[in-house]
Formats: structure tokens, C-alpha cells, sequence
């Protein structure tokens, strides 16, 4: 009975110990991921001397912050992630375990690519990685994916001839700052996938039509680089609603002043000179807008003709009261009186006085105004035309787009 239970004693004894020594699966890995890094070198590239790393690359765009016509950018929040593998960092796991997530403190330990976006204006890359922006994961066969959440503003050159029915297409570029084609090759990870949009991406005034990927390789005096781009095409959304019908309005009441009685010359040029302020006064709001350029754009062809046909009203009007003053000016030495043309409506005067008097200076006058009322609305019209067929069926066409 005493063997018995020393035997059943030294079982427990046994079972206790061999669990006690039992390790972890996970923390054997990372017993020997540390005994790695220990040895690692983290100014050496992967293979150095041998063929160059291929780092992939993906982008999330999450959000599209800003497109700035004034200061010709625009800002992304993304995820920005990059694959490679680093054959130093291999370990051998389990089916419990083959692959293991860092956060941000490794990722200053190991050897990265020294990515940077070409035309940034500011990011938050550079800045110092944190957990919640930024995770590193490590693969059994040393296969690396270094993911950060971050915010990019970059420059975007635009042409706004359109404008305000512009579209443009705007680029991140990104590649090594200092490795050449012979140590690093960009690639995207997962081919025309590579870039996805989340589908809460909008703007006030632009709408994002598509996207599409491009790779090439740069060749400058240090080397031939690899390089990625993402190109991103907007198209104005607040187009002419707000300028070109309060402008096409404006043209309208400036036809009234010749429903105004010829002699009544302020009456008249009130009702011209008002229009005029105002449609330069929407050019100038228009031209708040955008980035200062030196070439004309679609607005500034509509405006400037609107104002053309507004200054004939004026001008008729001045003409007219010219002719006025010099007809008055030979009645008067004429008959040695200061008498002033009486209006025409509701005059009674005898057949000869009306032959060579008022009336037929009135029917000059009402022919002239009865002409600009027809030919003048004929060539807006006209204008009009041919300005939504050139610019409002506007189409530009991006090869390999992805739309949305």
C-alpha cells in the first residue's frame, strides 16, 4: 500500500514538473526572434550583393481631405502598406504560429525601405510611428508587411482652361530616396487591385471619377530609380449653375433700357451699367476660386462676352444721346429758339410740322431700339450655343482608368 502511493506521488510529481517546464509555442518563436535581432543589422539590406528586394506596395485611400485650386494640391488620409521579404528574419514556426504582429517599436529595429513621396508637400510619414497608427508583421519565411495609416498632402498641377467644368488628374508618387534600381524594386503588391478607394470618399466640389496605377523607371545622373504612381482624376462638380445663369440674367435685364423712352437717358444707363457691375463683380468672385493663372479660362470667355453685349446696350443708349444733343443743337440755330423735342407719345400736330419734326426722329429712334432688342439676343443665343457645344460636352478621357 506504501509503494502505492509513493508511486501515485511521484506521477503527480512528474506531471507538475512537465508542465511547469512547458513552454509556450509563441514565446519560443519569440525566443528566437530575439536571438536574431540580437545579431541583426539594420543598415544592410536583405541580400545585399545579390539581386535587389522587391518591395510591394498597396494603398487604402480612406478619406480625400482636400482638392485645392488656390494652392493647386490635394490631401489623402491612406493606409500605406509595403511587402518584402528578409530572409534574416525567418523562424521556424508552427500551425499554431506562422506569423507574428509588432507594433511600432520594431519597426525602428529592422531594415526598411527609405520610401518618400516625390511631390509631397507634407505627410505625416517621416513622423514617429505610434501603435495605433502603425503595425509590423513577420512571416515563418521572412516575409515582411510594414502597414501605417497616415495623411499625405501632395502638389497637383492643373489646368484650368475648363474652369468651371474642369477635371484633373492628380498623382502620388512615391520611390527610394537613396537605393537604385540595383537594391530596391517597387512594384504594386496585388497587380490592378493594388489601390482601393473606401466608398465614403466625397468632396463639396469635386467628385472623384477613378483611379488607376502606373510604374516606371526613372533614370537621372545618380542612377535609375523605380518608381510608383497613383493617380487619382476629379472633376468639378460646382460648375456654372452659380455664374453663367445669374450672368445670362443679367445680359437679359440689360435689354429692358430699350423698353425706356430714348430721351430718358439715366433711366437708360441705370439699367445698363447695373448688369455690367454685376457680371464683373461674379468674374472676380470666380477668379477667387482658383490658383492665379496668365491664360484665359471658360468663365472668363462668357464673362467678358456677357460684358460686350451689355456695353452695346450702354453704348447705344450714349449714341443715341449724342444724336439727340446734335439734332437739338442745329433745331436750335436753326430757328433761334431753346425749345426741347417733345416725347412722341400722344402727339396731335399737323401733317407737315409731324413731317420734318419729332415724329420722324421718334420712329428713328423706336427702329434702332426695335433692332438691338431682336439682333442682340440673336448673337447671346448664338454665343450661347456654341459655347455648351465646345465646353459643355467636354469628355476627357484617361487611358487605363478605373472607375468608380
Amino acid at each position: 500500500m506504501r509503494s502505492k502511493m509513493l508511486g501515485v506521488l511521484f506521477l503527480i510529481v512528474t506531471v507538475f514538473d512537465s508542465v511547469t517546464n512547458a513552454t509556450n509555442p509563441s514565446e519560443d518563436v519569440l525566443r528566437e526572434l530575439h536571438s536574431k535581432f540580437a545579431k541583426y543589422n539594420k543598415d544592410l539590406r536583405p541580400n545585399i550583393g545579390e539581386d535587389p528586394v522587391t518591395v510591394g506596395v498597396s494603398i487604402y485611400v480612406l478619406a480625400v481631405q482636400d482638392v485645392s485650386d488656390t494652392n493647386m494640391e490635394f490631401t489623402l488620409d491612406i493606409y500605406f502598406r509595403q511587402f518584402w521579404n528578409d530572409s534574416r528574419l525567418s523562424f521556424e514556426g508552427n500551425e499554431a504560429v506562422d506569423k507574428i504582429v509588432f507594433g511600432s517599436e520594431k519597426i525602428e529595429e529592422i531594415w526598411k525601405p527609405d520610401t518618400f513621396f516625390v511631390n509631397e508637400k507634407s505627410s505625416s510619414f517621416a513622423g514617429p510611428a505610434t501603435d495605433s497608427d502603425s503595425f509590423l508583421r513577420m512571416g515563418q519565411a521572412g516575409n515582411i508587411l510594414m502597414s501605417k495609416r497616415m495623411t499625405v498632402t501632395a502638389g497637383c498641377p492643373m489646368d484650368f482652361s475648363w474652369f468651371p467644368m474642369d477635371s484633373h488628374l492628380c498623382t502620388l508618387e512615391l520611390e527610394s530616396f537613396a537605393f537604385s534600381m540595383a537594391d530596391i524594386h517597387y512594384v504594386w503588391q496585388d497587380g490592378d487591385n493594388s489601390v482601393q478607394l473606401s466608398q465614403d470618399v466625397s468632396l463639396p466640389n469635386f467628385k472623384l471619377l477613378g483611379h488607376r496605377q502606373r510604374d516606371l523607371e526613372l533614370l537621372v545622373m545618380s542612377g535609375n530609380y523605380s518608381r510608383l504612381m497613383m493617380d487619382l482624376q476629379f472633376v468639378r462638380t460646382s460648375g456654372g449653375s452659380k455664374y453663367f445663369v445669374p450672368a445670362g440674367l443679367l445680359v437679359a435685364f440689360s435689354w429692358l433700357s430699350f423698353f425706356v423712352d430714348h430721351q430718358k437717358t439715366m433711366a437708360r444707363l441705370s439699367l445698363g451699367m447695373a448688369p455690367l457691375f454685376s457680371i464683373i463683380f461674379l468674374e472676380m468672385k470666380a477668379i477667387e476660386e482658383i490658383s492665379p493663372i496668365s491664360y484665359s479660362t471658360a468663365i472668363d470667355i462668357y464673362m467678358g462676352f456677357s460684358s460686350f453685349i451689355v456695353l452695346v446696350s450702354i453704348l447705344v443708349t450714349v449714341v443715341l444721346n449724342v444724336l439727340e444733343k446734335r439734332k437739338d443743337g442745329k433745331k436750335k440755330s436753326k430757328d433761334g429758339k431753346n425749345n426741347s423735342i417733345e416725347p412722341c407719345a400722344g402727339q396731335e400736330e399737323n401733317i407737315d410740322e409731324a413731317k420734318e419734326g419729332p415724329v420722324q426722329g421718334c420712329r428713328w429712334w423706336y427702329w434702332i431700339d426695335c433692332g438691338c432688342l431682336v439682333i442682340l439676343p440673336v448673337i447671346f443665343l448664338v454665343f450661347n450655343l456654341a459655347f455648351w457645344i465646345i465646353f459643355g460636352s467636354r469628355n476627357e478621357h484617361v487611358e487605363n482608368i478605373i472607375e468608380l
